[in-house]
């Protein structure tokens, strides 16, 4: 059978060699494949970590988010393999590139949530303040417009063959890589701005773990997903290769695609799950000012220590229950009113002080469904001058009446 060949258009196949080039049944499809289990195990372990944080009462989003960014990666996932059985389909094509660029914008709003609580606990002044906050707003609305400039200009390019549209949407395209790229770092900057700049106060504490734990976390997540986002940028930037390649091109090999693709945010997805970023970026529900980061810790209700110290209350309650039971002074129980005890167990008990004394212990047990009195029984008694078991006095057998 003689292969396909690609519809004259519209749509119009790219003429342009991409990152990875045309996907493959044979390479494509099995490596894909794990790296989508991989994503779909990352999102299993932090929706699982939601759930059990919302059933403590417990509220981190920033969990949701990255099920969020697993279930995106494995969309693109799955678009590459139906892409890698279909390559003449240009729209198939199209798609897979776009979600592709889309899947890492997630990441980035994580990653510029956790500089915003780290600056707010360095700087709160200015960390709370509301220029502050517009700033984020302005990116994130900025971040959403480009979604659909990038989207629009990417599926209008495979409409026309006009080279003035062509370049257009080039254009389009790599005004979109390059402010994903601007806010895939972002974040490290304002964390590095916030350590450098001078502190008047000392630094808010919040979650597990210090200031540094915190920083290294936000760091590593942070890099990570810059370094595939300019890597990306960076080769859109570079002239465009005409298909058929006369030779290969490094930058354009499946190894990288791989690489600065699907490795870097598997690493960045399964290092926050391990890391328990619901614990150590954790923020009260309802913080609006300074001060509100730290007030569980200052109330003891620290939900993010919320299991360990639960622990520690029981285990000092026992603590204390048996220290009474063991410092609590002997004593005589007798019956005031000289009548045999009903449907109880009594326990005479001299005086551990009088050293001639010897301790007995007695007990009476009535069988509470009956009036017939059980047979007692006595334990050994010892005599505190000689440390020696006696035998125990000889017990009169009575009767308890009904």
């Amino acid at each position: 059978a003689q292969p396909m060949k690609p519809p004259k258009g519209p749509p119009y196949a790219s003429k342009n060699a991409g990152l990875g080039g045309q996907a493959t049944v044979d390479l494509d499809v099995p490596v894909t494949s794990v790296f989508m289990f991989l994503f779909l195990l990352g999102g299993i372990g932090h929706m699982t970590v939601l759930q059990l944080n919302l059933r403590r009462g417990r509220k981190f989003p920033m969990s949701g988010a990255m099920t969020g960014f697993s279930l995106a990666r494995i969309l693109a996932c799955s678009m590459r393999i139906v892409w890698a059985t279909k390559p003449t389909d240009v729209s198939i094509a199209i798609t897979a590139q776009i979600l592709l660029n889309l899947g890492d914008l997630i990441g980035f709003v994580v990653n510029l949530n956790f500089a915003l609580r780290i600056i707010r606990a360095l700087h709160p002044k200015w960390g709370w303040h509301r220029a502050f906050k517009w700033f984020y707003i302005v990116i994130y609305c900025l971040m959403v417009a480009t979604i659909f400039i990038l989207i629009g200009f990417s599926i209008d390019g495979i409409y026309t063959l006009d080279p003035q549209k062509l370049q257009n949407s080039r254009d389009g395209t790599l005004y979109g890589l390059s402010y994903f790229a601007f806010t895939s770092i972002l974040s490290l900057f304002l964390i590095a701005l916030a350590l450098i700049l001078p502190r008047k106060t000392e630094p808010e504490q919040f979650g597990r773990g210090g200031i540094k734990t915190k920083v290294a976390i936000a760091t590593y997540g942070g890099t990570l997903l810059a370094l595939g986002a300019w890597f990306r940028a960076g080769t859109n930037y570079m002239p465009p290769h005409q298909l058929p390649l006369t030779k290969p091109v490094p930058y354009l090999s499946k190894a990288c695609f791989y690489v600065f693709y699907f490795t870097l945010e598997v690493l960045v997805i399964w290092g926050y799950l391990l890391a328990r970023i619901d614990r150590v970026f954790y923020v009260p529900d309802g913080s609006k000012g300074p001060g509100d980061y730290s007030k569980s810790r200052v109330a003891g209700k620290d939900d993010s220590h919320a299991e360990d110290g639960q622990v520690e209350n029981e285990t000092e309650e026992v603590k204390s229950k048996g220290t009474e039971s063991q410092s609590s002074p002997a004593t005589e129980v007798v019956d005031l009113d000289g009548k045999e005890p009903k449907n109880s167990s009594a326990t005479e008990v001299v005086d551990s002080q009088n050293p001639g004394a010897k301790e007995t212990f007695v007990t009476e047990v009535v069988d509470s469904q009956g009036p017939e009195a059980k047979e007692p029984s006595a334990t050994e008694v010892i005599d505190p001058k000689t440390t020696e078991p006696q035998s125990p006095p000889a017990e009169k057998k009575e009767e308890t009446a009904p």
